[in-house]
Parts: C-alpha cells; structure tokens; sequence
C-alpha cells in the first residue's frame, strides 16, 4: 500500500473513531443527536506551481479555478454547554465533483484551455460552538477532513492552433484538509436547518509543477498528474432531525 493511502485509510479511522465514539456516548448518556443531510456546489483553487527559474512547468505555471458540488448525509452530536454555548461534533460522508481551468496564451493570439477535474469522498469531523437559545444561531467550527480520491480526468482545448492537442493523463489523489466552518443554525420544532459557509485547505498538495505528477521524466513523459485543489470553499445548506432528548 502506498503512503498516500495508507495516510487516507487511517485518516479515514480517525475520522470514522471521532463520529462513531460520541454516538456510542450518545446512547449511554442520552445527549443531543441530530441526523441528516447536506448539499451545496465549491469553489475550487489549484494555485500557482512554485518552480523555479528554468524549471519545466505546466501552461506556463497557470493556477487552476472553477465550482463544483457536494452532497451526502451528516450526523452531529451535542456534547456539552459551557456558558450557555452549545458544543458538537459534527461528521459528514460527502461526495464531491470538482472541477478547474487553467489557460495559457501565445503571442500568435492561439491559446490552450485545460479543464480538469476529480471525484472524492470528503469526511470532514468538525467541533462546531453555538448559542444554546435563539431561533437564529450562528454557530463557528473547527476540524479535518480525510479525503479520497475516486476517479478523475481532463480535458484539453486548443484555439488557433494546427498540432493536435496533447493529452494530460491524470490520477485521482487522497488527503487531508484543514477545515474552519462559518454559518447559522435555523431552529424548527423538530429539525434544523444549517447554513454554512466551510473553508477548506490542504497543505499537502506539492508546491511545484514536477512534483504534482506522480513519475516525471521529461516534459514528453510527464507522468500521471495529481488532480487535487489546495483551496476550497463550500456554501452549504442542509436539514437535519433532532434524535436525541
């Protein structure tokens, strides 16, 4: 098993002993459990490769931008109050579709567009802090999120120019992500419905073009390209039923 997954199957069992564990609490101590589901589209960066001066890069070091969406079920758990603050944990199994362009322009007015994009798992586990009375309640967070990555692919279009386009082979990569959480609570008699804003960033993504593939050779033989974005934003709305006292 390579290191990359090794890091993602155990990032995994963390995430999976963080979320089942507080359950296992939950029916011992009859804490606040609510169950349910979430979905909203990301904003997604692959930043500008760090290389240095004679250094072969890729599209002349272009970042990469674009959107895509996640959904999946989600669970939290309220496990305790402190100064009339509600503190949980909060777990999801989301799948994501993201996607990001780069470009690269030539004095001729030709010009080639890539497109690449990934299909993952995200797991985030976040220790989230609200007000315990209001309709209305913001509520902030903290936590991980193990990723894994399922399939992913790209694209290639060429303007102005005659040589055929050559393709970008690529490879789906699994990690971890630093995850912050900003949003608001809507209180109904039997559910909530969140509103957030989650910040994602992973400081494992190589910082240059020749390590983001996986067996560089030559600008010929490249190898297979990491399909991974350092920087995400989700803006998410989801429902969920209270279970719990």
């Amino acid at each position: 098993m390579s290191r990359r997954w090794f890091g993602a199957v155990l990032g995994v069992m963390v995430a999976a002993s963080l979320v089942v564990m507080p359950l296992e609490e939950a029916q011992a101590m009859d804490l606040d459990l609510e169950v349910g589901a979430r979905v909203g589209p990301s904003w997604n960066l692959l930043s500008q490769p760090r290389d240095r001066a004679g250094e072969w890069t890729l599209l002349h070091g272009s970042a990469f931008s674009g959107v895509g969406i996640v959904l999946g079920p989600e669970v939290s758990l309220g496990v305790t109050e402190v100064a009339d603050a509600r503190v949980q944990v909060t777990g999801n199994l989301l799948y994501g579709f993201h996607r990001g362009s780069g470009f690269e322009e030539h004095g001729d007015g030709s010009r080639i567009d890539l497109h690449i994009h990934a299909h993952v798992l995200r797991l985030p586990v976040l220790v989230q802090v609200r007000p315990v009375e209001g309709e209305f309640a913001p509520v902030v967070g903290l936590g991980v999120e193990p990723t894994i990555g399922l399939v992913s692919g790209a694209t290639v279009e060429q303007q102005g120019m005659t040589t055929p386009p050559q393709p970008l082979e690529t490879r789906p990569s699994s990690g971890m992500n630093l995850a912050g959480t900003l949003g608001v609570n809507w209180d109904r008699q039997n559910m909530v419905i969140p509103v957030e804003l989650r910040f994602a960033w992973n400081p494992f993504v190589p910082n240059t073009t020749v390590d983001r593939f996986d067996d560089f050779q030559s600008p010929d033989d490249p190898g297979n390209y990491g399909v991974a974005f350092n920087w995400q934003v989700l803006l998410t709305v989801g429902i969920r039923y209270y279970l719990g006292n």
